[in-house]
């Protein structure tokens, strides 16, 4: 019976279709003991063709997302109301944060510290769809 030799050129091939099932089957094939996650990781920053993949192999082995999909506007907007109604279940604390605009973007910050907030993080660009929408989540929180 002939066994064919996976090479380094087909494993990274696999590896840019971030299909985790064809990862996983490359990794057992090559010799990797896939039940231990940690070398599966070390495994794809071992052969990773990119530094995209090798920089998102923990992502991708612990997280099990696909890190090549780039969130639309849509889906961040989302993100900021769930966020919004997570900490409105939770109450004001010190860690709570609001929407403020900035000259691009609009930030989850601190309304005591607004853009001073060093711990400050982009919700999504400053436009004027988005502005309202800010506006909204805002009056939503009360947290000002």
């Amino acid at each position: 019976m002939k066994t064919s030799r996976i090479t380094k050129k087909t494993i990274q091939e696999i590896l840019r279709t971030s299909d985790l099932t064809k990862i996983y089957s490359v990794a057992k094939k090559s010799g990797v003991d896939i039940s231990n996650k940690m070398n599966l990781f070390r495994f794809i920053e071992k052969y990773a063709p990119t530094k995209k993949i090798y920089d998102n192999a923990y992502q991708l082995v612990f997280v099990n997302k696909k890190f090549f999909d780039r969130p639309s506007k849509e889906s961040k907007i989302l993100r900021a109301i769930k966020y919004a109604k997570f900490q409105k279940s939770q109450g004001k604390t010190n860690y709570s944060k609001v929407l403020i605009i900035g000259n691009s973007n609009i930030y989850w910050a601190s309304p005591a510290f607004e853009h001073q907030d060093y711990n400050k993080s982009v919700a999504f660009a400053n436009c004027e769809k988005n502005r309202e929408i800010a506006e909204k989540i805002n009056k939503y929180l009360k947290f000002n």
